[in-house]
């Protein structure tokens, strides 16, 4: 991208070049309502809108990079030699095939020395992986790595946002940067798209930032951390205890602390209120990743299959989940998502096995008979009174509420 406008009013204008496969270029004009930088560390977005890339780069560690074409090994799977925190060799294969990913570890002259020509990347190669059968054709692209810890301080200015490595970036230990990605284009994508439709306030674009930034900013301050025992650890001649903690899982990230969510169990103490959760957290909070639950069966099915809930929830669509609900509760959430396009809820009765011949209105998208008794366990708030869940398109709990007066709160607080 060779330029790009904040938005004036209502429009982004964005100058794209593009390069063709004949060496040429030609330039178009991109009129657009919004525009999202996904451009990597580099990006060009968001240095034209001024926004401080904050934080260090480090020296004292590289990482060779280099995609070339490979023979003599399997292209099925990957490979790797040695260990991360003093020597290593990771081949990765990619969909263009025979190129192959590498990344290598070593001290910074070998690597600048491998750079210089063919026959020294050839030769490290050899000597890291001990295997003089593996053929290097053409080298691609190659690039010196060195560890960036930085992030913006806004995710947002005007009608343009950031989302992954443009917005943060941070070292490779713990393995956070596509899944942080995905989460932060997940998170805008659904708000962006009502947005974009006119069905929801400025509140819940906003809410971006607030939702992402704290995450985001714990995984800097944790993988540094983990980087940093690393280095430590080869600085004092010690091979590298790699242990990635449970949390690097990222099934704890959560966003309880936001404006848009709905809880109305008991208030929480800010020290359980971090954007990582640790693995053995039993609360289920509003703001918390949507739990599954299998051997669900669907009265609607004629095989009466067991199927799960997250079959059931769809990035396109909220799900409001009643756990045993009563006629009037039914009927009421019928009145408050009235407004609501059909498309963007799908609402689901789910019932405990003994009470599976109970009637039900024919109002609600789909009825689940819990026959393991999982989903009342997953959604142990469901023991206590708390019959509504709300799981947003991006799989998190947007409430947990006691009937259709919390449910009517979290829709005023999202759809416009």
């Amino acid at each position: 991208m060779k330029g790009l406008c904040a938005a004036i009013l209502q429009r982004v204008t964005a100058k794209v070049v593009r390069h063709e496969q004949q060496g040429t270029q030609s330039e178009e004009i991109i009129y657009a309502d919004w525009a999202v930088s996904a451009e990597g560390g580099h990006s060009i977005v968001r240095k034209q809108l001024g926004l401080e890339f904050l934080g260090e780069t480090r020296d004292a560690f590289h990482l060779l990079l280099v995609d070339a074409e490979v023979s003599g090994i399997s292209h099925e799977c990957g490979h790797a030699w040695g260990d991360f925190g003093t020597r290593s060799l990771m081949l990765r294969p990619t969909e263009d095939k025979p190129t192959v990913s590498f990344m290598i570890s070593a001290p910074i002259p070998e690597l600048e020395q491998a750079m210089k020509s063919h026959g020294g990347f050839v030769e490290l190669v050899h000597a890291m992986s001990n295997r003089k059968d593996i053929e290097i054709g053409e080298i691609k692209w190659q690039s010196l790595w060195r560890p960036n810890i930085r992030i913006v301080k806004e995710y947002r200015k005007g009608r343009i946002f950031l989302i992954g490595d443009a917005a943060h970036i941070h070292p490779p230990t713990g393995g956070q940067g596509a899944n942080t990605g995905m989460q932060d284009g997940l998170n805008l994508g659904w708000k962006l798209a009502l947005i974009h439709k006119g069905l929801a306030g400025d509140s819940v674009i906003e809410s971006f930032q607030e939702e992402r930034y704290p995450v985001a900013k714990e995984m800097l301050a944790r993988t540094t951390n983990t980087f940093d025992t690393i280095l430590k650890d080869r600085q004092d001649g010690k091979k590298p205890a790699v242990v990635w903690p449970a949390l690097y899982k990222q099934l704890g990230v959560n966003y309880r602390r936001s404006s848009i969510v709905v809880d109305e169990q008991p208030a929480l103490d800010p020290t359980e209120m971090a954007a990582y959760l640790p693995e053995d957290n039993t609360e289920l909070r509003a703001g918390d990743r949507a739990p599954d639950a299998t051997s669900l069966v669907a009265l609607s099915s004629d095989t009466r299959a067991p199927t799960s809930l997250f079959n059931t929830f769809k990035p396109s669509r909220h799900t409001i989940l009643l756990f045993e609900p009563t006629a009037e509760l039914i009927e009421a959430t019928e009145a408050t998502l009235a407004s609501i396009s059909k498309g963007l809820v799908y609402v689901v009765a789910i019932l405990p096995l003994q009470h599976a011949s109970s009637a039900v209105s024919s109002s609600v998208d789909e009825v689940f008979v819990d026959t393991g008794s999982h989903a009342f366990s997953a959604y142990h708030p469901a023991q206590q009174g708390f019959h509504v869940f709300v799981v947003r398109p991006d799989g998190v709990l947007g409430a947990v509420v006691k009937d259709n007066v919390g449910l009517r709160e979290y829709v005023k607080r999202v759809f416009a």
